[in-house]
């Protein structure tokens, strides 16, 4: 309904659609550029030179990789370094159409040298005069170079030389005599590029100490080594012990050598390949071999001649069982395939029929591992023998027996014995077996189920199946779950069977207590609500395991006695404790003897804060220096240091000042100077000043001077003694008392 708002009227910088004053802003643009290219210069001259350089630019990239790309510029070009630079990149050989006085400009022709290191051999120039950093840059990206500074003062530089050496091991006979005869120099270039021993000098290459430093510091130098090296145990040692690869390159005797190929071979398997055939083929040492790398005998022929006999065979599965697969010649051997089987009974699925069909195989494999009755043949599962082996190592093979061994009695006590659950197993006669059921019993408490239901009902079976294994009392005839004996005896086995008690025997003390002492943590729950709130339970339940502290009433909880009593099985219980009961004193004290507790509420304690520092001498620099200072809490840092010979370093908690003064305070009350009251350690002085001050100096004379300090000299200690205590906190309250 409102009327259109009218154009707006054009802007008088606006016409034409372009703005004014752009055709200007763009020719200071590149007034601009044109400058920086020039190098700033904005003379007439610079001007000219930048025209010719756009001129001829087109030219250089026509005349690329020609010598004459600067014969058509003009000289004012050949002058120019950026222009001939830009030409000698493309081709070096420009550089002899430059202008004389761009030719002998160092500055320029160092830059060349920076731009392109191949132009140096076609420049005309002094390498001598050369600057140490320039020809490092030269030689790290053209190592061959340093061919050209041969006849100069860095053919005796170490670190051109090694940079050279290190891309370029030939680079090395261009150094300086005195540098290729040096040992730790051409060792250095061993270490980057082995190959630069061929190239050291010739007094080095008969150096016993050299060569074994080169070939130490890097193996494949050994490569590199006269043949009369080769041959020295000592250089072949270095090497091959360190790579093995070089075992191929040693010496024929050196490859005979039982030391030097295990050392090669425990590095990698293949180099036994490289060995002598006479140790190839030494019994003793391949058995040797064996234990370390099993995989050994694969890298020998088939047709080796170690691996045709018999003994050998024998010694290779009785170390390594799996040696079988590697031994085709022997896989159709009785004895071979038995020896393997003794230490690894799977080698049965991998034994030919004609073996697994005999009689000693069966019995073999079943006596090392029941199991395998299921896979031998059908006719053994009804041989008594193999059937006694197999079910002595492994119970349930009981199923597997034939009907008629399952009935025999020797076998089902054999099973039984091994395994109680067997009896399920056993033919329904031997179930009723009085003998059979006990012995299943004393194996497995809970195979009672599976007994005849008259001895189900046996309660002298019962006692002995829940002696055995409480949760068998889950399993027994209702009957016999109410006896009260049995039940007990079930409790005392696992405290978890109450969870199967009826709600009577959940409220019985005599129950509950045994079940708490044989598995709380797992009878807690099943407890009748009535006995968790006694106070007696609790503290018994939380005694034998602390996490039930979290599931108690929260009455219990508050209680002091409840939680040292959690405490004792559960130290870590005390940090999340209620903040009441980590105040309380006795949980305190408990917590500084056992964990070395310590809190800034001990400061008005002055016990507590006592009692902290003789556990743990530590907390002594916790607390302030006006309590610090007392000669309490300096006595019992002192006493720990004195008892235990590990803790001396205690002695240097004492502050500094607090030392200072005790040794003097004792030299001026003994006549003597500091330093002798240094000497007598801190422990005497620090006696001298607190503990009994008037004590004669000759008391302080001999080995018994803490006896008689402690005992004898102080009658306030004489009455601590004879009251009984013994130990310096005794002895410190009775000071305490009466100081």
């Amino acid at each position: 309904s409102e009327a259109p708002l009218p154009p707006m009227p054009a802007s008088p910088r606006h016409e034409g659609g372009k703005r004014k004053g752009y055709n200007k802003t763009k020719k200071k643009k590149k007034k601009k550029e044109e400058e920086q290219e020039g190098g700033g210069n904005a003379s007439a001259g610079g001007k000219d030179i930048r025209r010719l350089r756009r001129q001829f630019a087109k030219h250089l990239e026509r005349s690329a990789g020609t010598a004459k790309a600067l014969r058509a510029v003009p000289k004012q070009l050949r002058r120019d370094a950026a222009f001939v630079a830009q030409a000698v990149a493309r081709n070096v050989k420009c550089f002899r159409l430059a202008a004389p006085e761009l030719r002998t400009s160092p500055a320029f022709l160092e830059e060349l040298v920076k731009q392109d290191p191949n132009a140096l051999p076609l420049l005309d120039l002094d390498c001598a005069s050369f600057d140490r950093e320039l020809v490092l840059r030269i030689v790290r990206r053209e190592p061959q170079l340093i061919s050209l500074f041969r006849a100069t003062r860095f053919s005796a530089d170490r670190e051109v030389l090694l940079e050279a050496t290190k891309l370029d091991p030939a680079s090395l006979l261009h150094a300086s005599h005195e540098l290729r005869g040096s040992k730790d120099f051409v060792a250095a270039c061993c270490e980057h590029q082995p190959a630069a021993l061929q190239h050291a000098g010739e007094n080095l290459k008969g150096d016993l100490d050299f060569i074994r430093e080169a070939v130490k510091r890097s193996p494949a130098a050994f490569a590199y080594v006269d043949e009369t090296w080769r041959a020295c145990r000592e250089i072949a040692w270095e090497a091959v012990s360190r790579n093995h690869g070089m075992l191929k390159l040693v010496s024929a005797d050196l490859k005979g050598d039982a030391e030097l190929v295990r050392a090669a071979v425990l590095q990698a398997s293949r180099a036994l390949a490289d060995a002598s055939t006479a140790l190839r083929n030494d019994g003793a040492f391949l058995l040797t071999l064996l234990r370390e790398r099993p995989e050994i005998l694969k890298l020998l022929p088939s047709d080796a001649p170690i691996l045709q006999c018999k003994e050998f065979a024998l010694d290779a599965v009785t170390v390594d069982a799996a040696s079988y697969f590697d031994l085709p010649s022997h896989r159709d051997d009785f004895d071979v395939a038995l020896r393997a089987m003794n230490s690894r009974p799977d080698v049965f699925y991998y034994l030919p029929e004609a073996l697994r069909a005999r009689r000693e195989v069966a019995l073999a494999v079943c006596a090392r591992d029941g199991t395998f009755l299921e896979e031998v043949p059908q006719s053994f599962r009804d041989d008594k023998d193999v059937v006694l082996a197999a079910v002595a190592s492994y119970g349930l093979a009981l199923w597997d027996a034939s009907r008629r061994l399952r009935d025999d009695k020797e076998v089902v006590l054999a099973a039984c014995r091994s395994c109680g659950q067997a009896l399920e197993a056993a033919s329904d006669s031997l179930k009723r077996d009085r003998d059979v059921a006990r012995e299943a019993v004393a194996n497995d408490g809970s195979s009672i189920v599976h007994a005849h239901m008259t001895l189900q009902l046996d309660r002298e079976l019962a006692l002995e199946a829940v002696a055995q294994n409480g949760k068998a009392w889950s399993l027994l005839i209702p009957l016999l779950k109410l006896d009260r004996t049995i039940a007990l005896r079930a409790m005392k086995t696992d405290g978890e069977a109450l969870a199967d008690a009826t709600k009577r025997m959940r409220a019985d003390e005599a129950l509950v207590t045994a079940a708490l002492e044989s598995n709380a943590l797992g009878a807690w729950p099943y407890v009748a609500k009535e006995l968790q709130e006694d106070r007696r339970i609790a503290c018994l339940a939380c005694r034998q395991d602390g996490h039930i502290y979290e599931h108690i009433c929260p009455e219990f909880q508050a209680d002091p006695d409840v939680a040292l009593a959690a405490l004792e099985t559960c130290p870590s219980l005390f940090y999340s404790l209620p903040e009441a009961l980590q105040r309380d004193r006795a949980v305190l004290r408990w917590a500084i003897r056992n964990l070395g507790y310590y809190s800034a509420d001990f400061e008005d304690d002055v016990d507590l804060a006592l009692e902290a520092v003789e556990h743990c001498p530590a907390n002594y620099k916790k607390l302030p220096y006006h309590i610090r200072k007392n000669g309490f809490f300096i006595q019992a840092v002192l006493c720990k240091a004195t008892a235990d010979a590990a803790a001396k370093d205690c002695e240097d908690l004492v502050d500094r000042p607090l030392r200072k003064r005790i040794f003097k305070r004792a030299a001026e009350l003994a006549g003597i100077p500091v330093d002798e009251a240094r000497e007598l350690g801190l422990w005497e002085a620090h006696a001298r000043v607190f503990m009994y001050p008037s004590l004669e100096a000759k008391a302080f004379e001999g080995e018994g001077f803490r006896a008689e300090l402690t005992y004898a000299a102080c009658p306030l200690c004489t009455e601590a003694a004879n009251a009984g205590a013994s130990d310096s906190r005794s002895i410190l309250a009775c000071l305490r008392d009466h100081q």
